[in-house]
């Protein structure tokens, strides 16, 4: 059932009478307590977004997984474990779904409705749509997982309003022994402990009841509960908290308490058609358990429980430790639970002589972070209307034990209380706020439960997600609402249940409940902090690269039509400012080349949604840009790990002249920029003597190559390698057939380029002294605009000028006509045509042929055949040659994630 549509003049209080500016057609939709019913659904369907932005859904009534990432349109369904292939309709959809820091692995529960269910661990390729299974075990029936998490995550970046950046402390206990390390907690009140020692392919399991204090290892055997009576009860909700310089894990669970299983007395004789007598022991067949025949105690409990747990390592084997700290009332039913984590406040800056000063106690103090445990309840109100929504917030207080010792004990202290009238609190979520004084906040969105339809409107807002500062719930105003919204045709349908925030807290993809195809993305609230010196989106961008999560959901707003192209071009300078300011005296600064990557993302999706042409061009020339200074550089990589001491390695000869002939071909591409900029800047009017009359052709995204020095330095690299490797393979005696192939390639491309390597590199190395005196405003405005300012300008124009009027550096017959070019005949020009449009390979250089696996790149659209990670374990025929291959197995040279292509 869904939303009742209802004239606007039977809908609530009578509508006023016509003539009074109300339109009599419009309409009012209204909410009924049964579409807010799945919110109080145990298990809950799953959706996840994780840091390589992509979004794992689990399917609506099968067990499988499917995955997409934000950017494409290609959906991908995980692999699944043989016993769900063995028997697929015995399982139901995933009910829990977790994705580990830095997306490396994936857990999956699956129940089963006749017995155990299945625990699934996928472990990622080399694309993000490649998940091979890793290992699958099972859990007992009643006793299924219903929450994980990781332990030994990333640490997190975050940025202030300043731009300062800075790395948080780590979040619960070291592991350095073990990856993965997964927690999970299940129905029956275990927690289990899944984790995979280095250097060991199998997993290893530990398991300890909540309910005992105790500590069990991985050699401990499991404890035989036999007839413990809290077997009735059933964990339906749980949580997992780490805390910032926290060695203490924390575990919140909430349960139901279910009829105790009934057991049979006496053996019931075998059924008999002609015996008409009744059984003597037939109102005996069936004997509760007289122990637990309280019926008012079964349903929620109306409390929530906290451990801590403690992961120990003795040298040998690793331990859980659990222990019941806490047990604290609360509302039923509970529709979300959730820790809240708050790193230590930023230690005041030391005085240069203090330190001596201060006692080892107080140099040795670790400063932990805040926690809070974050409830919302529902109240249905008899089932009559829609529920009323109610928050609570409660703090973990570390105090001194009640005997004097100096021991201290963790409670649960109650902060705050806030209740909703008019919506529904459907999805909560706390983040890290350097705004706010407890340097956290949290995402509430609330659906609304009616509202007015107009006449022509296609979508109507049915909710908002605000910004609600912690621990007390009050609006904060340093953050603006963002709206949810819905198709009218939709309206009629289920509402938007399930919710998944992106990475980086820019976007909020959300799913009705019985639905597995209709994501809907909206924005999530943006800050307007009126004192930040960079724009709030270049904080997100400069975190994301620092802390390698993916960047897909705020290139997404840099490529809005409601952002124009200077503004976006503003957002890579200020991303730019602070990264700089973060790695200081390191020039260039190592994440220049990611945002290079950025770059490319962001002005490629531009040119491919605007429908100015003339603006296409432009945004077409300067993705073009920043993607060949990410080239460049990667070539240059590859020539640096083919050198040795004498020359080059032989057995990567071969494979280095793809990266040698794309060089010089784009060597030839600038230099024909140069002569024709130069020939319509200047016109000479006295011989010897020029006059400048075109100041736009400056302007050319390609002559950023030689104005820059972070791309003029990569390419004075790449050039130098070019004429040693031409020089070393010229000078190698005639060898077999494919050597001497390789020699003439080589050696043709380099010779008949029409440019003198030796003469352009004195000229560029001269030109390179200069750039480097440029401001470092100027360098980051011209690299997040993918092209020269005009203080670059006279330098680059005199720098033109000598280019195109040596008479050595270029031969201009040679660079601008090829043999290529001086065919005839149709045959003949379909086969230079062909070859003209040869695809390349993204990372080797390479002719990319038809057939086999490719890997597409998110960000530049590019392909690459390069060898998957199985292929290196080798590193057979040309070592140094796979090494360098082997840091393209994950991104490409433009920082964007590999997709799986496959062309027949």
């Amino acid at each position: 059932m869904g939303m009742d549509l209802l004239q606007d003049m039977t809908a609530g209080p009578p509508s006023p009478s016509k003539g009074k500016g109300v339109d009599a057609s419009n309409k009012t939709w209204r909410a009924s307590w049964w579409d807010f019913y799945p919110l109080l659904e145990r298990p809950k369907r799953q959706m996840r977004w994780s840091q390589s932005s992509v979004i794992f859904t689990a399917h609506a009534t099968q067990a499988l997984i499917t995955g997409r990432h934000f950017s494409s349109s290609k959906q991908f369904v995980l692999p699944s474990p043989p016993p769900i292939i063995a028997s697929s309709g015995s399982y139901d959809p995933p009910s829990v779904l977790s994705v580990s820091p830095g997306d490396l692995w994936l857990f999956a529960f699956f129940p089963r409705r006749d017995g155990e269910g299945i625990g699934c661990l996928w472990k990622r390729g080399a694309q993000i749509d490649d998940w091979p299974v890793n290992e699958c075990w099972t859990y007992p029936k009643g006793g299924g997982a219903v929450t994980a998490s990781w332990l030994g995550s990333h640490r997190e970046w975050v940025a202030d309003g300043q731009g300062n950046a800075t790395r948080l402390p780590p979040r619960g206990p070291p592991t350095p022994i073990s990856t993965p390390n997964l927690l999970v907690v299940t129905e029956d009140n275990w927690l289990h402990l899944t984790f995979s020692r280095h250097y060991h392919s199998e997993m290893r399991f530990i398991k300890r009841h909540l309910s005992f204090t105790g500590i069990s290892t991985e050699v401990t055997p499991n404890i035989d509960l036999g007839d413990y009576p809290n077997n009735t009860r059933r964990c339906t909700d749980a949580v997992i908290g780490l805390g910032y310089n926290e060695m203490t894990i924390f575990i919140a669970t909430h349960s139901i308490r279910v009829p105790p299983p009934t057991r049979k007395a006496n053996a019931t004789p075998a059924f008999n058609s002609m015996d008409l007598t009744v059984p003597v022991g037939l109102t005996n067949t069936l004997v509760p358990d007289q122990k637990i025949m309280e019926w008012e105690t079964w349903g929620d409990e109306r409390t929530i429980e906290l451990f801590e747990i403690h992961l120990r390592f003795d040298g040998s084997n690793m331990a859980l430790f659990s222990n019941l700290i806490s047990t604290q009332d609360c509302s039923v039913p509970l529709i979300n639970m959730t820790f809240a984590c708050a790193p230590p406040a930023p230690s005041p800056p030391a005085d240069s002589g203090s330190p001596s000063k201060r006692n080892a106690g107080e140099r040795n103090h670790v400063e932990k972070g805040k926690m809070y445990l974050i409830t919302a309840t529902a109240d249905f109100h008899d089932y009559l209307k829609p529920p009323t929504s109610s928050l609570f917030s409660y703090s973990l207080v570390h105090r001194p034990a009640a005997n004097g010792s100096r021991n201290h004990i963790w409670s649960l202290q109650k902060e705050a209380t806030r209740v909703f009238e008019g919506g529904v609190m459907s999805f909560i979520q706390p983040f890290l706020d350097l705004s706010n004084s407890t340097l956290l906040s949290m995402y509430a969105c609330i659906i609304d439960i009616s509202g007015t339809i107009s006449v022509g409107q296609k979508v109507v807002t049915i909710g908002m997600v605000k910004v609600l500062s912690l621990p007390d719930f009050s609006g904060n105003n340093g953050w603006e609402p963002s709206a949810i919204k819905c198709p009218v045709n939709s309206l009629s349908r289920d509402l938007p249940i399930l919710f998944a925030a992106s990475p980086n807290g820019a976007l909020l993809c959300t799913l009705p409940l019985s639905s597995s195809s209709m994501q809907t993305i909206h924005p999530l609230p943006k800050r307007n902090i009126s004192n930040a010196t960079h724009p709030n989106i270049s904080h997100d961008l400069a975190v994301a690269l620092l802390g390698r999560v993916a960047t897909s959901d705020l290139v997404h707003s840099l490529c809005s039509p409601y952002l124009s192209r200077n503004e976006a071009t503003n957002i890579i300078y200020h991303t730019l400012d602070i990264l700089d300011k973060y790695h200081k005296s390191q020039i260039p600064n190592p994440s220049t080349w990611e945002v290079v990557g950025i770059a490319t993302e962001v002005y490629r999706a531009r040119s491919q949604h605007t429908k100015d042409e003339n603006e296409a061009e432009v945004l077409r020339e300067l993705w073009q840009t920043a993607h060949d200074i990410c080239s460049v550089a990667a070539c240059n990589f590859a020539f640096d790990g083919c050198t040795e001491k004498d020359g080059y390695d032989l057995d990567s000869v071969w494979k280095m002249i793809s990266i040698c002939t794309w060089v010089v071909s784009f060597t030839e591409r600038l230099m024909k920029a140069c002569v024709l900029s130069s020939n319509s800047l200047f016109e000479e009017k006295v011989p010897g003597k020029s006059k400048v009359v075109d100041h736009d052709t400056l302007n050319q995204s390609i002559l950023l190559h030689l104005s820059h020095p972070f791309a003029l330095r990569n390419l004075i690299k790449a050039l130098e390698h070019v004429k040693a490797l031409r020089a070393y393979v010229g000078s190698l005696p005639a060898g077999g057939e494919h050597a001497k192939v390789a020699q003439v390639v080589l050696v043709d491309a380099v010779d008949c380029s029409g440019v003198n390597f030796g003469d352009l590199l004195g000229v560029l190395a001269d030109n390179f002294d200069s750039a480097q005196h440029l401001e470092p405003q100027e360098l980051r405005k011209a690299l997040a605009a993918c092209q020269p300012t005009p203080t670059m300008q006279p330098r680059l124009g005199c720098l033109l000028q000598k280019i195109s009027q040596s008479k050595t550096i270029l031969n201009k017959s040679t660079l601008f006509i090829k043999s290529d070019d001086l065919v005839h005949g149709m045959a003949q020009m379909s086969i230079a045509n062909h070859r003209k449009n040869d695809v390349r390979d993204v990372i080797t250089k390479s002719i990319l042929d038809n057939q086999g696996l490719k890997r597409l790149c998110l960000r530049c659209g590019e392909r690459s055949s390069i060898p998957s990670m199985d292929s290196f374990l080798s590193l057979q025929s040309n070592p140094k040659w796979s090494v360098w291959e082997l840091m393209w197995q994950r991104r490409c040279i433009c920082g964007g994630s590999w997709l799986s292509v496959v062309r027949s």
